[in-house]
């Protein structure tokens, strides 16, 4: 059924999924009907932890509030909002969420909105056996455990080749570097004084990205100073100009730090 009126509205997208306290990945099982959730609730096992919603808006506000959540299964015919359109909010709401469809008047016009609009994993037909349930949503946390980790290991070779790239540039422009890096601990300085949010992994500030990919790329600290760098190294004269100090603003330390 199509929704007339929503009184859900959108969000920002949640943070990316991480297993339940007690190591189990969580599953989010939206119906309108009791009787189906108090099903899914007996679906709940040692391998995941199945948490109900009775209506997409309930769900959407789970997604927000109570997430992470390794898969999301929902009815499609539900009041308001139908589980193609939900879960087209719920991948923007919280997109590392793996959507699987379960319906019981499947039709190809259906299907295809499903696939485009929802991104599914999995459609499954009422009715659908407990045990056809539980491998499909197994295999959805298996899916949603291995994209998380091939986008870490895609991060972690991202960051590595900068680091080559920076160890590079040091080998082959040490002053510039070298003034390049003075540069950043006085952004970082700048930042802590006027108390931004921290973000990253560990004590990273928001820029530490930047700060890698700034070397190679000239589009940070280093390109400003690459041509006076470049200069000293042939010989030649370098005259004062803005970058020739680089002095520190005042109360950030010194140019010698």
């Amino acid at each position: 059924m199509t929704a007339t009126n929503n009184p859900v509205e959108s969000h920002e997208p949640v943070r990316t999924v991480d297993p339940d306290a007690d190591g189990r990945p969580r599953v989010l099982c939206v119906d309108h009907d009791p009787i189906v959730l108090e099903g899914f609730r007996r679906n709940d096992s040692k391998k995941f932890r199945v948490q109900t919603a009775g209506g997409p808006g309930e769900a959407l506000d789970l997604l927000r509030s109570k997430g992470p959540f390794a898969v999301v299964l929902t009815d499609y015919q539900m009041p308001f909002m139908d589980g193609v359109r939900f879960l087209s909010k719920a991948r923007t709401t919280s997109p590392d969420t793996v959507r699987i469809l379960l319906t019981g008047q499947a039709d190809v016009a259906m299907a295809m909105a499903a696939v485009n609009q929802g991104n599914i994993f999995r459609f499954l037909l009422k009715p659908c056996a407990p045990m056809v349930l539980e491998k499909v949503l197994l295999a959805g946390i298996d899916h949603h455990r291995r994209a998380l980790a091939d986008r870490e290991l895609l991060n972690e070779a991202l960051l590595g080749c900068v680091q080559v790239l920076v160890e590079l540039l040091s080998t082959v422009q040490p002053e510039a570097f070298s003034r390049a890096a003075r540069l950043r601990r006085y952004v970082k300085q700048i930042v802590l004084k006027a108390g931004l949010a921290v973000r990253g992994r560990g004590n990273a500030l928001p820029c530490r990205m930047g700060d890698s990919a700034a070397g190679p790329t000239g589009k940070g600290g280093v390109g400003i100073v690459h041509g006076t760098g470049a200069a000293a190294f042939r010989g030649e004269r370098v005259n004062g100009g803005a970058d020739a100090g680089a002095d520190p603003p005042a109360g950030f330390g010194s140019a010698d730090d």
